[in-house]
């Protein structure tokens, strides 16, 4: 990871309902994953991979080409712009599940 960088933190807001109704988020320090710290994990023999939306592009595009051997790869978007990340180079035909929420 980056040298002083923020832990990832979210804060949500729900209605009376319980419904999710709005939300902060810093996510910056995603974008500083190294490779070679997913590749301690030996995610690509999983066979269920569940990918978090709000990984940089890069390193989407790295983990989508190693997870061949993974049965499922599901995507969750937790955005709009977030969902149309996955339509870029060859995305979409690597996942198996996208979970899309309503906007």
């Amino acid at each position: 990871m980056k040298a002083g960088e923020r832990t990832a933190a979210f804060s949500g807001v729900l209605d009376g309902q319980g419904d999710f109704f709005c939300g902060v988020a810093d996510m910056q320090v995603l974008n500083y994953i190294p490779k070679q710290h997913l590749d301690k994990s030996k995610f690509w023999d999983s066979k269920v991979l569940l990918i978090d939306s709000n990984i940089d592009t890069e390193t989407l595009g790295y983990v989508l080409s190693r997870s061949e051997g993974c049965q499922h790869v599901i995507y969750e978007p937790i955005s709009q712009e977030k969902s149309e990340r996955i339509l870029e180079r060859d995305f979409l035909s690597k996942i198996t599940c996208f979970k899309p929420n309503l906007i």
